[in-house]
């Protein structure tokens, strides 16, 4: 019996942090450029993005490279059994960049689409000199 309890007690379970909570790749309404000033290869960009909830929060931006183009998808996190109100309200995050060396540089911004998979939602190209 006490076997049986101990065995329960530290069996393996799921991060609770984690299973509180689902993820939603979120719709980008703007970006600005923080802090180039022409000199430095880090940029910061303050990014506004839709969740579709109240609840709805920053979660993490997941990125890819296609040939010279950084993808960047903004995800909202929301928790998974809470009362939200029903609306679109937006938020924003800082999105940091370090690029190797001085040149152009093209970032797009997925969201979902309308009708179907993801879409590009917005463009920025960053010069670093």
């Amino acid at each position: 019996m006490a076997a049986a309890l101990l065995l329960a007690l530290t069996s393996c379970k799921k991060d609770p942090k984690e299973s509180k909570y689902e993820t939603m790749v979120s719709p980008v309404y703007d970006t600005e450029l923080l802090n180039h000033t022409g000199g430095g290869l880090t940029i910061n960009m303050k990014v506004t993005f839709a969740v579709f909830n109240g609840c709805g929060q920053f979660g993490s931006f997941v990125s890819s490279t296609q040939a010279d183009t950084l993808v960047v998808k903004v995800l909202g996190r929301y928790p998974k059994e809470a009362v939200c109100t029903d609306d679109i309200p937006t938020r924003t995050a800082t999105f940091t960049k370090t690029y190797p060396s001085p040149g152009t540089y093209y970032i797009k911004w997925v969201g979902p689409g309308a009708w179907g998979p993801e879409s590009m939602i917005h463009r920025d190209t960053i010069v670093l000199r």
